[in-house]
């Protein structure tokens, strides 16, 4: 490669070899890019295969170009399932109609998405407000604030959608030094099970000896526990991309 470029591995999002049009379409090639002009990274809560928080990082790097989408590719990243490009995708869109400047810079440049996760894929929708907000900032030249991080799905007209297991993920995100999480609307309060536990002993005495037997019982009681006070960070509620935004960046 030229002096200030880097070849990548790259997925080409809704465009196919022949130069159509193609949304649903995700083509792996070759690329050779500019290094990037400007560079954007935030924290992404999830969960594990076993249901346990987990934390990956999403890094945005804007270059020159046409507005185009790519996500990294290559032996040492996760797969990037559908549902997870599709969410990415509609993100992008979402911040790249932000407002005039996003809409004029976005027009005049490529985006490159980095999942960096100890994982071997990243699936689901709930990077989708992480990625907007991100990609926003991105493009108005601005960064997001330390220690602050986000997690709910985007729709089309930049409303944040509902997601799973934000207990776990703020678990996660409080062990990773991150003080306050912004989530959907009705979602600073989780429902939970607590499991609680009763022994039951009874004695008898057989030929002059006493034997004792217990018995355990468990019973799983459902329990709504507020997020910030189990886990002792601050949980905002965000119903949309604007005022995630307006929260998250500096």
């Amino acid at each position: 490669a030229n002096s200030g470029q880097t070849t990548r591995t790259i997925i080409v999002q809704g465009n196919n070899q022949t130069g159509g049009t193609n949304p649903g379409a995700s083509i792996a090639i070759n690329s050779t890019t500019l290094e990037p002009l400007e560079k954007i990274a935030l924290l992404l809560p999830g969960v594990d295969s076993q249901g346990k928080g987990a934390i990956a990082t999403l890094e945005i790097e804007r270059t020159n170009g046409t507005g185009r989408i790519f996500i990294s590719l290559d032996e040492n990243r996760p797969a990037i399932l559908e549902q997870t490009q599709g969410s990415i995708k509609n993100a992008v869109q979402v911040a790249k109609n932000f407002d005039q400047l996003t809409a004029t810079r976005f027009s005049q440049s490529d985006l490159l998405l980095v999942f960096k996760v100890n994982s071997l894929e990243v699936s689901g929708g709930s990077a989708g407000a992480a990625t907007a907000v991100a990609s926003i900032a991105l493009l108005n030249g601005r960064r997001i604030k330390a220690h602050f991080a986000i997690t709910g799905t985007v729709n089309a007209n930049g409303s944040i959608g509902k997601v799973g297991e934000v207990l776990e993920k703020a678990r996660a995100l409080k062990r990773a030094g991150v003080t306050t999480f912004l989530v959907p609307v009705g979602e600073a309060m989780q429902r939970t099970n607590i499991a609680n536990s009763s022994e039951n002993c009874t004695e008898e005495t057989i030929q002059g000896g006493v034997f004792r037997s217990c018995t355990t019982q468990t019973n799983i009681e459902p329990l709504v526990v507020n997020v910030s006070r189990e886990v002792g960070i601050n949980v905002v509620e965000v119903w949309n991309i604007e005022t995630a935004y307006g929260i998250i960046a500096e």
